[in-house]
């Protein structure tokens, strides 16, 4: 596991990590005409969050969250929390294939199965994560800019289509729905980024890394504003029901009275985007169990970590409405101790510097 990147190559796969489902899927629309406020607040948060990530890594010799729970809490229980952490990161990565999955199926190709799509995704991210993390910036570099180029062009291409009425009211639902839009905004997709830690130990970490990793956050909820304001205000009340709320945006562009069927370049902007989150998935499953087995390598894990992946998404949520119910519900809270308690508690620890014994 001796490859090392540039931090200048780490912040495409956090932009590409954060921004990813979320471009498509839309996070805060619980606070309907309020979710851009939502994001915003969330962004905030994420910036915060990333800031505490690095630090938390630096203060532990770059460690990531898996190893830093081995660090800190011993082989017993450091172990069995770093399980977690992987169980972690494999249920993440099938959320992203089953959401690929049923976007494909619905929009796309309704006669493949799901199962022959999710095939083919986690071969791709197989041959893309055996390869290690600098194939995985590398890619990463060249598909960031495309996605940018597609969101920058929806974006232009639905400007005739806004109509700032569908805004108003500025703030329709009371504060405790607001807060759970803000929380499940900092769940997803903002907080996720206790995974890419496991990216930390494969570059360098210092003052300017983390002015580039609060900034690259930052870009990406601009990006995640942006995308919500535009698709409300084109869409209406029709946004909040939508399951795919951003391609149903695109649906409506005309360009030039020819160019139809933008909404392809939705498709593709999510593909990417969910393709750069679920390597880092797998990457960091396998880096974990690798460190819990004390393996001199994490190759031999990707494909038992894919086959996990795969079985997961498709056996754990009997049908896309089972699969929103448990997201917009259930995940936030589900997440919370893996992306919120358990680091916070290794900080604690870290900082009244106490290491546990090696086995």
């Amino acid at each position: 596991m001796g490859q090392e990147v540039n931090f200048n190559q780490v912040i495409y796969l956090i932009f590409g990590f954060i921004t990813g489902s979320s471009v498509l899927l839309l996070p805060g629309l619980e606070a309907e005409n309020a979710a851009w406020i939502a994001v915003a607040l969330g962004t905030l948060i994420g910036m915060l969050l990333i800031a505490f990530y690095l630090k938390l890594s630096s203060i532990n010799e770059g460690a990531d969250i898996i190893g830093v729970s081995i660090m800190r809490l011993g082989p017993v229980l450091g172990r069995a929390v770093a399980l977690g952490y992987v169980w972690y990161f494999l249920h993440l990565g099938s959320l992203i294939v089953r959401d690929v999955t049923e976007f494909s199926t619905t929009v796309s190709f309704p006669q493949t199965p799901q199962v022959a799509i999710a095939i083919i995704l986690l071969l791709l991210m197989v041959s893309l994560v055996r390869n290690g993390v600098e194939a995985m910036a590398k890619f990463t570099q060249v598909v960031v800019p495309v996605l940018l180029i597609f969101v920058f062009l929806l974006v232009t291409l639905l400007l005739n289509k806004v109509n700032l009425s569908n805004l108003k009211p500025w703030f329709p639902v009371d504060l405790k729905m607001f807060a759970k839009a803000v929380f499940s905004t900092v769940s997803f997709p903002f907080a996720e980024a206790v995974v890419l830690t496991v990216l930390f130990p494969f570059t360098q970490i210092n003052k300017k890394s983390m002015v580039l990793a609060v900034g690259t956050v930052a870009f990406s909820g601009l990006i995640l504003v942006l995308a919500n304001t535009i698709t409300i205000s084109t869409l209406g009340a029709f946004a909040f029901n939508a399951t795919f709320p951003a391609f149903e945006a695109a649906r409506n562009i005309e360009a030039l009275n020819f160019v139809e069927r933008v909404e392809v370049m939705s498709s593709i902007t999510f593909l990417i985007g969910a393709m750069i989150k679920l390597s880092v998935c797998l990457f960091g499953a396998s880096v974990g169990l690798a460190q819990i087995f004390k393996l001199s390598s994490y190759q031999s894990m990707v494909i038992p970590a894919a086959v996990l992946i795969g079985n997961m998404s498709i056996l754990m949520y009997e049908n896309l409405y089972q699969l929103i119910t448990w997201s917009i519900d259930i995940y936030p809270y589900y997440a919370l101790p893996f992306e919120i308690l358990i680091p916070g508690l290794l900080f604690v620890i870290s900082l009244m510097g106490k290491k546990a014994k090696p086995a």
